[in-house]
């Protein structure tokens, strides 16, 4: 009964082959899936020790960065570099190969059979339509990431220019505080349309919001969370999903037209102060 998800996948390593000469190789292997037709499906890491083993493999396929808090890292947001490949929806039935590299010479392969659910067997032409639906929710999905990206880019520039106050001119600088104030405001409504507004109140718990970010995951729950072609309904929450995000883009398109191209000569206008006159010591 604790028996642990997914397809077990082992390989060995010969003992202190990770440790010493010039031939050391990677503690990580390097695991690649591929599907019958030879398309490379999935890419992730496991931990290469000396001796067996053994990872689980879930029989998902790849995925794409998921927007969410505002930040990046994780499936929340995502780091587009250095980060393990995000998982997507369960393969189809069939026969994979599994290739597992340590280092670039080293490297084996196997082959798993992943079976459709005995019990509750989903049909082909369900399977195609759903894996449709969610890559056209993931185009509404890559855009929000995207802007994630750009609104936490926009917020490192505007503390990198309060950090650089107290080496400016007194009255550029001034002028800097205000117009960074009017900045961050409009990051931050932004933020409240893709987010909602924090509850800042002790007490209140949390109040439910409608948000771009609530209305896109309604709209992939419920499509996925059916093993069945996708109706009226969830097409409905699916449009008014990807209104939302439309809408959402256009206001920070806005934001990052003018405005901020304005801030941007001003800020460039403004130079750091670092030197001073002086005066010869006597």
């Amino acid at each position: 009964e604790n028996k642990k998800f997914g397809a077990p996948i082992s390989f060995f390593v010969k003992k202190n082959s990770l440790d010493t000469g010039k031939n050391k190789l990677p503690d990580t292997a390097v695991l690649k899936i591929f599907d019958a037709s030879n398309v490379q499906v999935r890419t992730v890491r496991a931990k290469a020790d000396s001796g067996f083993n053994r990872y689980y493999w879930g029989m998902e396929g790849k995925g794409i960065r998921q927007s969410g808090g505002g930040g990046r890292g994780g499936r929340m947001g995502g780091v587009r570099n250095n980060a393990d490949e995000p998982g997507g929806l369960p393969v189809d039935p069939g026969t994979y190969k599994v290739v597992i590299s340590l280092g670039k010479d080293v490297a084996d392969s196997c082959f798993i059979t992943v079976q459709d659910d005995p019990n509750a067997p989903i049909p082909a032409t369900v399977r195609t339509s759903l894996r449709k639906t969610n890559q056209q929710l993931d185009q509404s999905t890559t855009k929000l990431v995207d802007l994630n990206d750009r609104l936490t880019e926009a917020d490192e520039i505007i503390k990198k220019v309060e950090a650089g106050y107290k080496d400016m001119d007194p009255k550029k600088a001034d002028t800097l505080r205000k117009v960074n104030k009017a900045m961050q405001d409009s990051l931050k409504a932004i933020r409240e349309v893709l987010n909602g507004k924090p509850q800042e109140k002790q007490g209140y718990g949390n109040v439910p919001q409608v948000t771009v970010n609530s209305l896109m995951g309604e709209a992939r729950m419920t499509v996925m969370g059916k093993k069945a072609i996708p109706g009226p309904q969830e097409q409905r929450l699916i449009k008014d999903a990807e209104e939302a995000v439309n809408k959402v883009i256009e206001r920070a398109n806005n934001f990052f037209g003018e405005p901020w191209k304005n801030y941007r000569n001003l800020v460039e206008s403004a130079p750091v102060k670092l030197f001073k006159d002086y005066t010869p010591l006597k």
